[in-house]
């Protein structure tokens, strides 16, 4: 009995072992360490572009909620005052 060859038989490959596979993932390590190391420095790049606009925005906000909270302190003042003027009408009236 004789071996039949297939036509349709893949070609031989290089060796698959455990120093291979090592090889191999060497190389994807250091392909993903690089691209981290570029995407790291593109972060730092927009935070350093940022922080002049970041630092006037904060104080914006900041800015914004003293305002308001101005706004809310004093309205009570107001109405206190008005309730404390109805009253003296009222009494002034009497």
């Amino acid at each position: 009995m004789g071996v039949v060859a297939n036509a349709s038989a893949t070609p031989p490959t290089a060796a698959t072992g455990a120093r291979a596979i090592e090889a191999a993932a060497l190389v994807t390590k250091q392909s993903v360490d690089a691209q981290q190391a570029f995407h790291d420095a593109r972060k730092q790049w927009a935070q350093d572009n940022l922080a002049p606009a970041a630092a006037v925005y904060n104080a914006a906000v900041l800015a914004d909620t003293a305002a308001k909270a101005l706004v809310v302190d004093l309205t009570g003042k107001m109405e206190a005052a008005k309730e404390a003027c109805k009253v003296a009408a009222f009494g002034m009236a009497q």
